[in-house]
């Protein structure tokens, strides 16, 4: 008798550990996915500012801003801010991260609004220094915040804001605001 209820207590334990695990799956399996999406995402963004910016393509970064950025009254200035501060000669490495902290809202399955603030790391360029011909290293790190989907309000649909850091320095130029 007791042999029989201890069968039924281990059979009802395995039950419920096997319902309990086998229903984690599914929601692992879609953190997975939308881990994956967005590191996808952000690093093809990441790579699109650091060409715009190694390459000095003042047009290029200002279409990846939205269009209520853009239509600012000081957009303008600030992005030449930006390519005036941010100098290089040669382009030689660097370093984003592909995951970012941000929000979504999901209504019957689909994304109605998703903006995340990536960083890149650091841009590792060659300047050439002020007073010679000599090129020195310069490294500059990069925060902007985009707003990939928002169903209520597509003017916002971009990069809204954009900061530039000279590394170790308390220097930088923004476009946009946060």
């Amino acid at each position: 008798m007791k042999s029989l209820r201890l069968i039924k207590i281990l059979c009802i334990a395995f039950l419920s550990l096997l319902c309990l695990t086998a229903c984690s799956f599914p929601m692992a399996s879609l953190m997975d996915k939308i881990t994956d999406e967005e590191g996808e995402l952000v690093s093809a963004k990441s790579e699109e500012i650091i060409a715009c910016l190694t390459e000095n393509n003042k047009e290029g970064l200002s279409e990846l801003f939205s269009v209520s950025a853009r239509s600012s009254k000081t957009f303008q200035d600030e992005l030449d801010a930006v390519f005036g501060f941010f100098s290089s000669e040669v382009y030689l490495r660097s370093q984003a991260e592909a995951l970012a902290g941000g929000s979504a809202s999901i209504e019957n399955g689909k994304k109605t609004r998703w903006e995340v603030s990536p960083e890149i790391t650091y841009i590792e360029v060659l300047q050439k220094a002020e007073d010679s011909d000599e090129l020195l290293n310069r490294y500059y790190s990069v925060r902007y915040h985009w707003v990939i989907e928002d169903d209520e309000h597509p003017d916002r649909k971009g990069i809204t804001y954009l900061e530039v850091s000279l590394l170790n320095t308390e220097r930088s130029a923004s476009i946009g605001s946060e």
